[in-house]
């Protein structure tokens, strides 16, 4: 069935359709991330992986291993210079890892409001085009069911 074929009422349903297609393009498409967030991202991944966690512990056994070990040592036993380095580091990447976080919830909000969208858009959708093809559509009882 061409355009050209339909009577004013299913062309003006078929430019529904359209449109409703055009704006669920349209929510698909995605703004590019700012850099300060996507380089939080990218220490949250670091910070929170293995490789990191097993090198800060080998880094601090290494470290304790010196200073407790050696004739020389450059921090002795309170480790003070560590405690500074640890404390300093939790501090740095605390806010860093939470905004990367919040970042990640505002995501996943969005996500979910942009899918329970398109759900409606649908619906829309197949109302429309069952009313072009002169078809009653199925509701969800009836689909759970397995009637018709």
């Amino acid at each position: 069935m061409t355009r050209k074929n339909l009577g004013p009422e299913e062309a003006a349903k078929l430019d529904a359709i359209e449109a409703l297609v055009t704006s669920l393009r349209e929510e698909a498409g995605k703004a590019p991330d700012p850099l300060p967030a996507v380089a939080a991202d990218r220490v949250a991944r670091i910070v929170g992986s293995w490789k990191f966690i097993l090198g800060m512990g080998s880094f601090i056994l290494v470290y304790i291993s010196y200073n407790a070990l050696s004739s020389t040592p450059f921090d002795t036993f309170p480790f003070i210079l560590l405690n500074l380095f640890i404390s300093f580091q939790a501090a740095l990447f605390l806010p860093i890892i939470l905004m990367s976080q919040n970042r990640a919830d505002t995501k996943d909000r969005k996500h979910a409001t942009r899918a329970y969208r398109t759900i409606g858009h649908i619906e829309e959708l197949v109302k429309l085009l069952a009313e072009i093809e002169g078809v009653e559509p199925q509701s969800e009882d009836s689909v759970e069911n397995g009637s018709s």
